[in-house]
């Protein structure tokens, strides 16, 4: 998604649920397709553009951003995941360098949290040469 669309986005959803409609009418109620062409003068500002392109995009940049295609399929209402799936071609080589990159950062979080956590010290102080005695294994099951 660009990065002008995200302030532009966060003004709308300002004091707004998770349940709530994010493009309201003037009166807050659902905004319908009709309404939303007149009132930005799509034919002006859509460059040709259809506003089922703005779903496209919308899919596209979700699945860049790493939202599973699940939820990608969820969020567009598609009834099969098959459907869901056609905007992958859509994203070409892209989408294979967005799920490397989502994996690299995940796995170097992983390293980083191993590296944090301190292992427990299991020497044993005080004794001069010895060696830590461990329990025979399978003692006291049975045999």
């Amino acid at each position: 998604m660009p990065d002008y669309l995200v302030p532009v986005i966060q003004r709308f959803a300002a004091d707004k649920t998770p349940n709530d409609l994010l493009f309201t009418n003037p009166n807050g109620g659902q905004l319908f397709r009709t309404s939303f062409v007149r009132a930005a003068h799509w034919d002006a500002v859509g460059r040709g553009r259809s506003l089922h392109d703005l779903r496209h995009t919308a899919a596209c940049a979700w699945l860049i951003q790493g939202v599973p295609l699940t939820t990608v399929q969820a969020w567009l209402g598609h009834g099969s995941i098959q459907v869901t799936a056609r905007y992958l071609h859509h994203l070409g080589d892209y989408a294979d360098r967005a799920a490397l990159d989502m994996l690299n950062k995940a796995a170097a979080k992983t390293t980083r949290s191993a590296r944090a956590r301190k292992l427990p010290d299991l020497s044993i102080s005080g004794t001069s040469g010895r060696t830590r005695q461990t329990p025979e294994r399978g003692r006291g099951l049975g045999r």
